[in-house]
């Protein structure tokens, strides 16, 4: 049906455009205006027969009426593309008001209020970080994972930073360490996702494997660097003790990953080892 649409608006056209209406272009082609009608609304397709007379009628060649699908499915899918690139526009501009917006009312506020400009710079970090990811990908022709995961990486420890010149306290050093543990998984990350010459499913076993190796680990980290107690990561992936509502959840989650990842990553050498045993 969507094909005999595309047709039907393209006789519309070109019969529009000969001056001719249903009814005249049905007696010159010795159908029922009927016909005509049920062409145009895309309810049925024109006779074979009838296809020389009706490019004659039309003044249009048979290879343009063949290639008429194609050539509004074209049409419209240049249509959609401005739509999209018009709605991205509209979304950057919006998110720059609101970020304009907000650095202006967080800076009035803070010198009104403190006579000076403190928490304020706390925002202004906190805004160039979401900047990284809401924006910075769309302003690049290139390298649209690598250049904002680099920013986003500069920005999140420069937001911890302003954080403890603000607050003070020992904790910057733990929280750069788990910072960087987060944005090394991050970056191992994104590296497999670049690779596209491996095959997805070796990609999406590695990606696997690495959430769950994250998560198991980065609490017992955060325990260990902030001083409070938290299961030991044995506790996270043992399957034999420590079921308890601390570890339940995250348990099942590193068992889910870790057996999908290593499920894939089998599929595809199975699938490499076939290949080759089938060119040998």
């Amino acid at each position: 049906m969507e094909e005999k649409s595309k047709l039907a608006v393209f006789i519309a056209a070109k019969r529009n455009k000969a001056g001719l209406t249903q009814k005249e272009l049905a007696e010159k082609l010795y159908v029922s205006d009927t016909a005509v009608s049920k062409w145009e609304r895309g309810l049925s397709y024109p006779d074979i027969t009838l296809v020389p007379e009706i490019c004659r009628q039309l003044d249009i060649s048979e290879h343009e009426f063949f290639t008429a699908c194609d050539d509004i499915a074209a049409r419209r899918q240049q249509k959609e593309l401005k739509n999209v690139h018009l709605a991205f526009r509209v979304y950057q501009r919006v998110l720059y008001g609101v970020y304009a917006l907000g650095l202006l009312t967080c800076f009035i506020v803070d010198l009104a209020v403190s006579d000076t400009l403190s928490w304020f710079f706390i925002v202004a970090a906190s805004v160039l970080t979401a900047f990284t990811v809401t924006n910075l990908p769309f302003l690049l022709k290139r390298r649209r994972l690598i250049v904002p995961l680099a920013a986003l990486t500069a920005s999140a420890f420069l937001l911890l930073w302003v954080i403890w010149l603000y607050t003070g306290g020992e904790w910057l050093l733990s929280s750069f360490i788990v910072a960087g543990v987060s944005f090394a998984w991050l970056w191992l990350s994104a590296l497999v996702v670049c690779r596209k010459n491996w095959p997805w499913r070796l990609r999406a076993g590695l990606l696997c494997l690495l959430a769950a190796f994250l998560l198991a680990g980065m609490n017992p980290l955060c325990g260990l660097l902030f001083d409070y107690n938290v299961p030991e990561w044995w506790d996270y992936i043992s399957l034999l003790h420590s079921w308890n509502a601390e570890t339940v959840s995250n348990k099942i989650i590193f068992w889910v990953l870790t057996l999908s990842g290593v499920g894939l990553l089998a599929a595809q050498l199975i699938k490499t080892l076939a290949a080759k045993q089938k060119r040998s």
